[in-house]
């Protein structure tokens, strides 16, 4: 028998445990808290897995429990598994990207340090420990607005854009010393350079030093009342467009800079005037995506992509061809409600399956579900994938899906809170 070991197999992670055994591996899963942090208890299948483990302190015991299996390989599901899976496979000899540069793949003002150490361009960061680090930290950002956000936590999480100090103090004030969404205290609080430029989001497959991008989407964020930005339209763009090629080039120049030898990566890259600026990254898979989508556009997708290059050299070999060939435009959208209340039914749904780009929703409330309006990733109230051979198809139905949430009740045919009635009346 054959064994693969996944650490945190959440979110998009959650879906490596099928395809490996598609190529004869039994999985074995390590959990690295004895808690799993609570918007990732519902993607987990503990059923996926013959042995479980929960990490502690004592990393010999875990790997000499391990060992017994001879794992083949070990995979970081999500993001909080990147840190625990390099230790794993650097104690236990298994490809990976071992823990000398860990701190960079997990803590965003190590990324940052480690680009600027090796002339890469990257935004301007500075730590704030304290709130008297404040205006020492502002002067080196050096310009208006200044991004603040935890170093460790992953979307949108603690993120503020700020622009006077005394905005940046209540983010500190607020931040410091919080639990934050991946479960870490912030001790430390990075104030980064506000990147101006277009946005994008890259997914990445790395085997034997060598980094293969397999998808870039556009990203368009949307300022929207009582929030600071939200998910609004990301497109998938061609990989062998002008576009694409110095995004390509920059995070093939930044996965070597991490040492990035195996595995995957995802990264938000600000192409802006001076060049492509890297944002902030992880070795891992991108969270909330639909692996169907992409399989229908290119025929791979990521999961599948990551446990060939772990498991079957040959077969990812094979797919690297796939890669740069699509057959359709892919669109996906990020909904934004704009009212508080219940969803009492979902009609426009039905038109929405109509539309001749329409290819799924994902996430989407249920009949009976509380809403309340979008002010980030975590009230995105559903993701809808559009695919179609003609661009021009996919806008107008992303534009016909705006014009249905700016309707009174929204969407999903919401029944206004009696507090939202109370102030219309």
């Amino acid at each position: 028998m054959k064994y693969a070991v996944i650490v945190d197999a959440y979110s998009t992670g959650a879906r490596l445990a099928d395809e490996l055994k598609l190529r004869g591996f039994a999985c074995i899963h390590v959990q690295t808290s004895a808690e799993i942090l609570d918007y990732d208890v519902d993607s987990f299948q503990p059923d996926d897995f013959q042995h479980l483990f929960v990490a502690t302190q004592d990393l010999k015991a875990l790997t000499d429990a391990l060992a017994v299996f001879e794992p083949a390989f070990i995979i970081p599901g999500c993001e909080s598994g990147v840190e625990l899976a390099d230790q794993l496979s650097e104690l236990m000899g298994t490809p990976g990207n071992g823990t000398a540069l860990s701190p960079c793949r997990r803590d965003k003002w190590h990324m940052a340090q480690r680009l600027h150490h090796l002339g890469i361009p990257a935004a301007r960061v500075a730590l704030i420990h304290h709130a008297h680090d404040i205006p020492q930290a502002i002067d080196l950002i050096g310009d208006w607005p200044v991004v603040i956000k935890p170093v460790n936590s992953a979307g949108a999480d603690g993120i503020y854009f700020c622009f006077d100090q005394e905005q940046v103090r209540h983010a500190i004030d607020k931040e410091l010393g919080r639990l934050n969404e991946m479960g870490f205290i912030n001790d430390r609080m990075l104030a980064m350079e506000h990147l101006a430029g277009q946005q994008y989001l890259i997914q990445a497959v790395s085997r034997d030093g060598e980094h293969l991008v397999f998808e870039i989407w556009r990203d368009n964020r949307k300022r929207v009342l009582g929030a600071g930005v939200v998910n609004d339209r990301e497109v998938l763009i061609d990989l062998q467009s002008q576009e694409a090629a110095p995004i390509i080039a920059y995070v093939q120049r930044c996965l070597d800079a991490f040492g990035v030898h195996i595995g995957p990566s995802f990264l938000e890259v600000m192409v802006t005037a001076d060049g492509p600026k890297l944002i902030e990254w992880a070795a891992r898979m991108m969270g909330t995506q639909e692996l169907s989508a992409m399989t229908r556009v290119s025929g791979v997708n990521a999961v599948n992509l990551c446990v060939a290059c772990y498991a079957d050299p040959t077969a990812f070999d094979a797919m690297l061809d796939k890669v740069n060939r699509s057959n359709a435009t892919c669109e996906v959208i990020g909904m934004i409600n704009s009212v508080s209340g219940t969803v009492v039914h979902r009609h426009w749904l039905d038109e929405l399956s109509a539309r001749p780009s329409f290819f799924k929703m994902i996430r989407a409330p249920q009949i009976g579900d509380s809403v309340a309006p979008t002010i980030g990733i975590s009230t995105n109230y559903g993701f809808i994938y559009l695919i179609h051979e003609d661009p021009a198809v996919t806008y107008a139905d992303y534009l016909w899906i705006r014009e249905k949430e700016a309707q009174a009740t929204g969407f999903f045919d919401v029944k206004l809170s009696s507090a939202v009635v109370a102030h219309l009346c």
